[in-house]
């Protein structure tokens, strides 16, 4: 990569995101150590738990978490982990066990008390922040003391997060005033940290067809016996719910209840906790009737709120799409690397209060964007890509958008960055992976460009390595026809001028065209007219077509060709001894030439006119063999018009980043079974992978060729195998591959090369 260009990257710093999933025998207790694990970790709320149940998951839950893209995945030690990997849905960066004993969980994380500051946001709008404090002893008398832990917060400090707490007000909740603990909340209003877990978030948040109307605040109970559904409920409610800084259900048990309905002060509790005065009892199981019979309890006690009841059917909603969530306060950061490689500086982290974070972990996502004319200017990565030696040292993964999740914390100030070409990424990918902490060798024992490769880089530079350039060129039927010096006239001189022609020569050309197609011609005239059109009329129209297709089209692109060296200027001199009319450059001609053909002394004439030759770049990758009188597209042309094809599809899908290389030589070094071969189609498009083979004609493709892609398919990972050509029927080929291919998650796709056709006034849309 030259120095002079230019790389931005951005970073955006955010919490990690997490699934837990569970066996559906998770006894209560450890269910809710998950949840207040989750709390206590910037993003935590946000973090799905999906049951499972003997190793099965129901489409209603695969539905809500397939689009999520987790960093970790925790799992309790009756599922199998292959079970979850094979879902092919996530690309974590590690998948991690817990016991199923009923113990304190812990995950990776921010301490949410990083995110606390003097004007924290609350629906309530306090001068200044209270926060309710837990400082009795762990074994302190509270009723319902596991519903304040799990809804409120109220758990005991850990070990040095006093540090964080004592610049506020606080309500101290200790063996002395326990018993008034709901008559403080409603006379102090204070901030509940379970909110601190739920804001700032960057994820998505699920679009619910079955709209519950998540504005209500709901009062989630249930009998013990059926506690798995309705704590997945309340925990799983929170995601269809964009961060609002508050509190939009809680959950008790039924004996919590009654605990709680004998306080005299449960009404300022609901009162603190409810949105606009209304409160919703809600439960999944319990029978209507004992539903209603308790919330005519808790109304008795609310004469301030309105308390209704409302059974759930089926949860997870059915999901329609998703809204991504980000915070407007955590902004992303753009960085200039000149060159190759420089220190990306980390920015500081900091929330609202200014204070630098606690060492504790989180993650960075980087997108890079290359500074060049293309519209595809972003590198995205396969999953797995190793980027130790390519980008960047540290603990990393290739995230769901296919860009750099980079994990560290506060310590981390700046990076040694490196831009990779995408050749070197190419090679990365074929020869490594990283499956969570593995690093797999792939069964490569080289790879470097081919013969056909280092021409196709070559036509790639001549036309400034500028793809619109080549699509406007390769979809030319003139110019494709030029450079094969082939015609659809039959006594073409550029098709008997093998490479080398005239001005006069496109002019005789673009003039037999116009006569071929005349009747098609005036048929779209007429028919434009809506009559005859006269046939004077006709003559003038053509002759301006014909004008104006060298003013507007020929001329310009004969100069960026001359200009580029696609096309050399010349003479043609006949020698007077051996009758040969040779062309020669004009670097060659002088006033007197030694003879191509017989070595003899010659010498221009005044008659000897200007003559273009087309460049050997161009001619070795239209032509694989220039001997055949067949002019069948050949060469690296399908290959062209296959990265061509790739590249706009995806295009127009609104995606942005092309990566590739010419075509690859390679060898195995598979165990016993070892080979040469190569790949005519090599991209990375968008983060997908994909290698194939391209072909003239469709039964070009040998056995051995099916076998090695085959192969590729199931030892080099992957996205698609696609197979090429310019005629013939594709479906049988790849029909032969897919069947020998064990990797599930490899797609198998073909193309045939579109033809090209005439762009010129009169002619335009013509030459099929």
């Amino acid at each position: 990569m030259p120095v002079t260009e230019k790389t931005y990257i951005q970073t955006l710093p955010r919490h990690h995101r997490i699934i837990v999933f569970v066996d559906e025998s998770v006894s209560e207790e450890l269910l809710r150590n998950i949840m207040q694990a989750n709390l206590h970790v910037w993003g935590g709320r946000y973090n799905p738990i999906v049951p499972v149940n003997e190793n099965s998951i129901s489409k209603e839950w695969i539905d809500l978490i397939k689009d999520y893209d987790p960093d970790f995945i925790y799992y309790s030690n009756k599922i199998h982990v292959e079970f979850l990997k094979g879902l092919n849905l996530f690309n974590p960066k590690e998948y991690i066990a817990f016991d199923n004993k009923d113990s304190r969980i812990y995950f990776p994380g921010l301490n949410i008390h990083n995110l606390l500051h003097v004007n924290v946001y609350d629906r309530f709008t306090t001068q200044k922040t209270t926060l309710l404090e837990y400082r009795g002893k762990w074994d302190m008398p509270l009723l319902a003391k596991k519903f304040y832990q799990l809804n409120l917060g109220l758990t005991p400090l850990y070990v040095g997060e006093d540090k964080w707490t004592s610049k506020y007000e606080l309500i101290s909740i200790d063996e002395k005033n326990s018993s008034q603990i709901n008559k403080l909340i409603f006379e102090h209003r204070p901030y509940f940290k379970t909110n601190l877990s739920a804001i700032h978030i960057k994820s998505i948040s699920p679009n619910s067809k079955n709209y519950f109307d998540f504005d209500k605040f709901q009062w989630i109970v249930y009998d013990s016996r059926n506690y798995l559904s309705n704590l997945l409920y309340f925990w799983n409610r929170q995601l269809y719910i964009e961060p609002n800084n508050r509190i939009n259900q809680v959950v008790a048990t039924i004996d919590e209840m009654d605990e709680l309905l004998n306080d005299p002060f449960f009404e300022p509790l609901v009162y603190s906790l409810c949105h606009n005065n209304q409160a919703f009892l809600v439960s999944i199981g319990m029978a209507s009737g004992n539903l209603e019979e308790m919330r005519k309890k808790m109304q008795t006690k609310c004469n301030n709120v309105r308390v209704f009841s409302e059974s759930v059917s089926l949860f997870p909603f059915e999901t329609n799409g998703f809204n991504f969530v980000t915070s407007k306060f955590i902004k992303p950061s753009k960085s200039l690397i000149i060159g190759k490689s420089d220190f990306l500086r980390i920015p500081t982290l900091t929330f609202e209060g200014g204070d630098l974070i606690d060492d504790g972990p989180y993650a960075i996502d980087i997108l890079i964007e290359k500074d060049t004319k293309d519209d595809h200017k972003e590198i995205k990565f396969p999953y797995g890509t190793s980027l130790h030696h390519i980008a960047l040292k540290g603990s990393t993964r290739i995230n769901k958008s296919h860009r750099i999740t980079f994990f560290l914390n506060r310590e981390v100030q700046v990076v040694d960055f490196s831009i990779p070409d995408d050749l070197e990424i190419i090679r990365s990918v074929l020869n490594y992976r990283e499956k969570q902490t593995e690093l797999l060798q792939l069964p490569m024992a080289y790879i470097d460009l081919s013969p056909a490769g280092q021409k196709l880089s070559a036509f790639y530079n001549l036309f400034e390595r500028d793809w619109a350039t080549i699509k406007s060129f390769l979809e030319e039927k003139f110019w494709v026809q030029l450079f094969m010096y082939d015609s659809s006239i039959k006594k073409s001189p550029v098709k008997s001028g093998k490479g080398v022609f005239s001005y006069q020569d496109l002019v005789k050309e673009v003039t037999a065209l116009t006569e071929k197609y005349r009747d098609q011609i005036v048929e779209r005239l007429n028919k434009r007219a809506e009559q005859v059109v006269d046939e004077d009329i006709i003559k003038r129209i053509i002759e301006r077509d014909i004008k104006e297709t060298f003013q507007y089209y020929i001329d310009s692109d004969l100069s960026y060709l001359i200009k580029r060296g696609g096309l050399f200027i010349g003479m043609k001199v006949s020698c007077d001894m051996c009758g040969s009319n040779r062309w020669y450059s004009l670097t060659e001609l002088s006033d007197k030439i030694k003879c191509k053909g017989c070595n003899n002394i010659t010498m221009p004439n005044l008659t000897s006119k200007i003559y273009y030759k087309v460049s050997d770049i161009i001619i070795n990758n239209l032509l694989s063999d220039q001997t055949k009188n067949s002019k069948q597209f050949d060469g690296n042309y399908v290959v062209l018009k296959t990265l061509l094809y790739l590249k706009n599809t995806y295009e127009r899908s609104g995606s942005s980043s092309f990566l590739w290389c010419g075509p690859l030589g390679y060898g195995t070094q598979s165990k016993g079974d070892n080979w040469a071969s190569d790949f005519d189609i090599v991209v990375i498009l968008n983060g997908e992978l994909i290698l194939g083979e391209a072909k003239s004609q469709s039964k070009d493709f040998t056995v051995d060729e099916i076998e090695h892609l085959a192969w590729a398919a199931n030892n080099l990972l992957p996205d698609k195998i696609i197979v090429a050509c310019d005629s013939g029927n594709l479906d049988p080929i790849v029909e032969k591959v897919q069947e020998k291919i064990t990797n599930t998650s490899c797609k198998v796709i073909s193309y045939n090369a579109s033809a090209p056709w005439y762009h010129f006034n009169g002619l335009f849309g013509l030459g099929d």
